[in-house]
């Protein structure tokens, strides 16, 4: 027998255990729908396309749950490559048929559950020691017994999201392949954010304008400061290296290395004068454009940058 008659022979078994849903608690006009959407579903199985036929299957199973349209709804998850989807159905499945006391039922799921199991695809996600914070696996919040351990995610792109009160979300996107893959993410530490100042509101005036620009023309002067002076630091420093082997330093090695200092201080404060400048002229001209405006400032402090982040209405 040659593997596309398997695999018809096989589809043939399945339409026969699941001949039709069964009746439930639902209403009649849904179980005439379910009914309706599981022959729809049986049909374009029948003829391969299956991508065609999995929601169909998916709503009958949803207005009328029934053992034998899961079936269904699994070999078609399984043939569009979704195989932890249709593991999962297949188990659910096996549970009913075993409930049911349907041994075929159970025996077809139990040898698509060994089938499937070595091509499964797993991603593993991993949280700082310590930390509380909420993890998100495509938009759905996973459990704690669930971190750190392998899951069974259907081959494709998945979003993994974290977020704690006080601290900035954080977002990763994971790509897991087929056929065994195994990925593993680590959530880091979430950063703090930063404090939010008080919304303040004000009304129009020309002079707010002039003095946004003068603010924003000293901001861009001192961060061109900051940035000439940190250059010329970094040449002292360097030149510094050369005159002090080890750690004796020669007289010019000495004056470097005080220079290079004051030249690193004097671009820090340039540069923090700067950012913070020029942050509050653009505070000053976006207050001029409205009769009435709106902003909400927040402090935006990390790792090695600090600054201001503006928002609101203007």
């Amino acid at each position: 027998m040659t593997a596309s008659s398997k695999t018809a022979a096989r589809l043939a078994l399945l339409l026969t255990l699941a001949s039709s849903p069964a009746l439930g608690d639902e209403s009649p006009a849904d179980a005439t729908r379910a009914q309706s959407l599981f022959e729809q579903g049986r049909t374009l199985m029948k003829d391969g396309r299956f991508a065609e036929a999995c929601p169909k299957l998916a709503d009958s199973q949803r207005l009328d749950p029934a053992t034998g349209t899961l079936l269904n709804l699994a070999v078609c998850h399984e043939k569009v490559g979704l195989t932890a989807t249709a593991w999962s159905e297949f188990h659910d499945a096996l549970s009913q048929a075993r409930r049911e006391d349907r041994d075929e039922r159970a025996r077809f799921a139990r040898q698509h559950i060994e089938a499937l199991e070595p091509v499964l695809s797993w991603l593993t996600i991993v949280r700082a020691a310590g930390t509380r914070v909420d993890v998100r696996l495509d938009g759905a919040l996973l459990g704690e017994a669930t971190l750190g351990a392998a899951t069974p995610v259907d081959p494709g792109r998945h979003a993994v999201e974290a977020d704690a009160p006080g601290k900035r979300p954080w977002k990763a996107d994971v790509d897991v392949g087929p056929n065994g893959d195994k990925k593993v993410v680590e959530v880091p530490d979430l950063q703090d954010e930063g404090p939010r100042v008080a919304p303040m509101t004000w009304t129009s005036h020309p002079g707010r304008r002039v003095a946004g620009i003068v603010l924003g023309g000293v901001g861009v002067a001192s961060l061109a400061v900051g940035a000439l002076a940190g250059i010329q630091a970094a040449s002292k420093w360097s030149a510094r290296r050369n005159d002090c082997p080890g750690d004796v330093c020669n007289a010019a090695g000495l004056d470097e290395d005080t220079t290079s200092r004051h030249l690193a201080a004097v671009s820090d404060l340039g540069l923090g004068l700067g950012v913070v400048a020029l942050g509050a002229g653009t505070v000053f001209v976006l207050m001029s454009k409205g009769t009435e405006s709106r902003a909400d400032v927040r402090a935006d402090v990390g790792p090695g940058h600090a600054g201001l982040v503006l928002g609101g209405a203007f």
